[in-house]
């Protein structure tokens, strides 16, 4: 079912209208995850400008994440939003809605980076909940150990440019006690 979700958004438009309230509801609890851009007047001049910046990411990013626009007063009063333009990633996963600061402006690459770093939660909480909340999860999950009491467990340069660590070295067959 998941999968013809995925077909049906990476074919079908990039960005849906959410014409109403109704349609926020249903949208918000049939995905996992979504962006959603919202604006007090679509035809304003700023607003046309995010919006454009905001449909050329959901171009690129369809593939990732599901995109939609708020198109009426009705549908973003029910998104509770607190300041308009608004773009906003609701991430079902883990119940979290990250609002991204479109108040410094909004540029196509800015975007793109926000959303690929935000679009999958990372846990740092060591409790049976994390891990059952994990295991039902549907979707791939990796997790990392890290020991926090040592300075250079994990090198933030390495987290922070995106870069893998290398695996260790193989053992030698003669190294294993079996």
């Amino acid at each position: 079912q998941s999968f013809l979700r995925y077909l049906k958004r990476i074919t079908g438009d990039t960005v849906i209208e959410l014409e109403s309230a109704r349609d926020v509801s249903d949208y918000l609890e049939e995905i996992d995850s979504a962006v959603i851009f919202a604006a007090d007047d679509l035809e304003d001049t700023n607003n046309q400008n995010y919006l454009s910046i905001f449909k050329k990411v959901a171009e690129n990013l369809t593939d990732l994440i599901p995109f939609a626009i708020a198109t009426s007063s009705d549908a973003v009063q029910q998104l509770s939003l607190e300041e308009l333009p608004s773009i906003r990633l609701y991430r079902n996963q883990d119940r979290q809605v990250l609002d991204f600061p479109i108040a410094f402006g909004l540029k196509q690459s800015d975007l793109q980076n926000w959303i690929r770093n935000n679009l999958v939660p990372r846990y740092s909480a060591r409790n049976a909940i994390t891990f059952r909340d994990l295991a039902l999860d549907s979707r791939y999950s990796i997790l990392s150990f890290v020991d926090t009491s040592r300075k250079n467990s994990l090198a933030p340069e390495m987290l922070s440019s995106g870069q893998i660590l290398p695996p260790s070295p193989p053992e030698s067959p003669q190294s294993h006690p079996w």
